[in-house]
């Protein structure tokens, strides 16, 4: 049996079986009363010495807690959050009500090397024909979960959704990665390659609406598509990181590097 087959299939009967991977344990999931003057709260994670990071939300600030970690300190507006545990990290829970928006900035609008990760728990399965937008840059970059229960990472139209289904109520971390000069669109999933696609092009940047998490942006603004459940470590870098250090992100191994699939 080949590797790819051996991890189809440990990966397909892993939600049936409650297999969590690395980062999608159950522990500490329970909602903090936002009052609690001492919410145990971690070093913050965000990996300021990478020159390429763009935007880091961490949930970790004990200013304002959406700051952003990253040295270009942009302002995230935000409403309707409630604290949460993940593990020993503090985290975001978004309802359908919650915002989280950045104005749109040059910094954001990346063309050739991308790479998009966070720690999402999808409180359920959206309704039929509907989806969980964890994060979205207009017409640019997306990241979201599907009513297929798989996630899907997006390039302006051009989508590529992971291998398997990954059941709700459970931590998972998700990145999107893309490289021009690979002309390669991959989406991981808990530090495995979940997917791929080919992208010749490099990513548009016509959308003013700025950057929203926990909703799908639209001219307007409008915002839709709201994703209900819990995040963590939202990073943008406009580099692409490895599937080394993706799998570090994740929590560790063990992780893949080849595609399962590729579509064009």
């Amino acid at each position: 049996m080949t590797l790819r087959c051996l991890w189809l299939t440990v990966a397909l009967l892993a939600p049936a079986c409650g297999f969590t991977a690395p980062g999608s344990g159950d522990d500490g999931v329970d909602p903090v009363d936002p009052s609690d003057p001492t919410p145990p709260v971690s070093t913050r994670w965000c990996p300021t010495s990478d020159s390429h990071l763009k935007l880091c939300v961490d949930f970790d600030d004990q200013v304002g807690l959406t700051g952003d970690g990253s040295s270009r300190h942009h302002t995230v507006i935000s409403s309707g959050l409630t604290v949460m545990n993940r593990g020993s990290e503090q985290a975001a829970l978004l309802s359908d009500t919650s915002r989280l928006t950045v104005a749109e900035t040059p910094d954001l609008d990346i063309t050739n090397n991308l790479t998009v990760a966070m720690f999402v728990r999808p409180a359920h399965v959206p309704d039929l024909g509907q989806a969980f937008w964890a994060l979205d840059n207009n017409k640019q970059y997306a990241v979201s979960y599907q009513d297929s229960t798989k996630f899907r990472c997006g390039l302006g139209t051009k989508t590529v959704d992971s291998a398997i289904w990954f059941a709700p109520d459970h931590w998972h971390h998700v990145a999107c990665t893309f490289d021009l000069d690979t002309e390669m669109l991959k989406i991981y999933v808990d530090g495995y390659v979940a997917g791929c696609r080919q992208v010749t092009s490099p990513i548009a940047t016509d959308g003013r609406e700025g950057l929203a998490i926990g909703a799908n942006v639209n001219a307007g603004p409008s915002f839709s598509d709201k994703f209900v459940g819990g995040i963590d470590n939202v990073a943008v870098f406009d580099r692409t990181l490895t599937s080394a250090e993706l799998c570090t992100a994740a929590g560790g191994g063990p992780c893949t590097s080849a595609c399962p699939f590729t579509t064009d």
